[in-house]
């Protein structure tokens, strides 16, 4: 690698113009009125201030998005929160995870059981499109040894979402979990229990 280095430092140290293109540029620069070849000093006040404009802008929105990280799982609980809620119908029944993302062709991932486990005691039931945070994403139903619903998300974990780590959050009465494994992101929403009083 290093006698790469030296042979094009070498290289370019020995390349030069010559004297025709040297008095091709002369003209050139002749050519170019006197106004255009200075900058005037109001110019430059407008150039520097553009310059620090745009620093300026580029931090505030790295500081926004920053602060906008710490959010966002709360944002992808309220939202598969509200379609937990919906108790909307599969679209396609199904007790395979395979068979389901054959059906669910438009999804730019592949359908997996998640690894964290909670296929134990949960049954598929089948799922349906929806969306998480504008990605497209599956639905899928899944019904325990009691008949309680359950409902897993599944959508590509994309730059976003990347900012979400493993997180239990409750809102409008479902308990989500959130967590990120294989590239995907998942989300398990399942109503709250109803605490009875004696």
């Amino acid at each position: 690698m290093v006698d790469i280095d030296r042979s094009v430092k070498t290289y370019y140290e020995q390349a030069q113009l010559s004297e025709e293109q040297l008095q091709k540029l002369a003209a050139m620069q002749d050519e170019v009125p006197a106004a255009q070849q200075q900058v005037a000093p109001n110019q430059w006040l407008r150039r520097s201030a553009l310059a620090v404009a745009s620093i300026m802008l580029t931090v505030m929105l790295f500081i926004i998005n920053g602060q906008d990280d710490a959010g966002i799982a709360e944002r992808v609980a309220q939202e598969v929160a509200m379609n937990h809620n919906k108790a909307l119908a599969v679209e396609y029944s199904t007790d395979s995870y395979d068979v389901l993302s054959q059906h669910m062709d438009k999804l730019d991932f592949t359908l997996r059981a998640p690894i964290l486990g909670l296929n134990d005691g949960l049954a598929l039931i089948g799922g349906r499109y929806c969306s998480i945070q504008g990605e497209l994403a599956a639905q899928i139903k899944m019904v325990d040894e009691t008949g309680r619903i359950y409902t897993l998300y599944q959508t590509r974990s994309n730059a976003m979402l990347q900012a979400i780590n493993n997180n239990h959050l409750s809102l409008e009465q479902v308990n989500i979990r959130l967590w990120r494994e294989q590239g995907l992101l998942f989300a398990l929403a399942e109503t709250a229990k109803k605490v009875e009083l004696n």
